[in-house]
């Protein structure tokens, strides 16, 4: 039972963020303790803005072409009307662009060439941990009051190099970010038939950030124990204006398939 354990926990942290909204295993005041995992594809691409105004965008074909390694997962636990999630996430990438301009290419030389190179890397982990209270619980919707704590650590390289016939010069520029936040918000389904259902999730707060937000919804089909969903998910931080990164977020469309045991 131990290695057992240890498989389904071993997924479950490599499966991908559990999007809140995804799960909703029923439960009575007799319910021995439910565990809830998850496997899903999440179209997330990343948008933010620096505090000199530069915006920093990433598609998710970008992303996945620039991805340097990325881990997701998360458990969630429930008993009675109470429920327990933790997520996990650590994203590395890295992007860079180059460009050449010739000067004065009316002189004799044929003037000359200055070669630029820009990068920027972004090196992020976040970590969720949520607890829910169930608020309401009937055949039409089922929905729980949520609380708990956000993390997040940033830690940003930009770079750029300038080439010229006199030489090279280089500037780095690095930052490393942390903020805790506390986050409060409401998730839930509306069923639509015995199998057709609508889950949804929002939360916000702040802390070390100024402020923190978090939104999904979708359509979900139910096979019993497994639900496989369809959805839009959206995480955002607004940050101190201090910080080098003032804005950040991940957003995208998100296909899952949860299981219960």
């Amino acid at each position: 039972m131990a290695i057992k354990s240890l498989k389904i926990l071993f997924l479950s942290l490599m499966s991908g963020m559990l999007a809140p909204g995804l799960a909703s295993a029923q439960s009575t005041s007799a319910d021995p303790w439910q565990f809830t995992g998850a496997l899903y594809l999440w179209g997330a691409g990343i948008d933010g803005k620096t505090t000199f105004g530069s915006d920093v965008s990433v598609s998710f074909s970008d992303l996945v072409d620039n991805l340097d390694f990325a881990l997701m997962g998360a458990l969630e636990a429930r008993k009675d009307k109470w429920v327990v999630t933790g997520d996990l996430i650590y994203l590395k990438v890295s992007t860079g662009q180059s460009s050449s301009r010739t000067l004065l290419p009316s002189l004799p030389s044929g003037g000359f060439t200055i070669d630029s190179t820009a990068s920027v890397g972004v090196t992020g982990k976040v970590f969720q941990l949520m607890g829910g209270y169930e608020l309401a619980n009937n055949q039409s919707v089922s929905l729980y009051g949520t609380f708990g704590a956000r993390y997040l650590k940033l830690d940003t390289d930009l770079g750029l190099e300038i080439t010229t016939p006199s030489g090279a010069r280089s500037a780095n520029v690095s930052a490393s970010n942390s903020v805790w936040d506390g986050v409060v918000g409401i998730r839930g389904r509306a069923e639509i038939n015995e199998n057709w259902f609508v889950p949804f999730y929002g939360d916000i707060g702040t802390g070390q950030s100024d402020m923190t937000w978090q939104a999904f919804a979708g359509i979900g089909y139910n096979f019993g124990r497994a639900d496989l969903v369809l959805g839009y998910r959206h995480l955002d931080w607004k940050f101190k204006d201090t910080d080098l990164i003032s804005d950040m977020a991940f957003s995208g469309p998100l296909l899952g398939l949860t299981y219960r045991f």
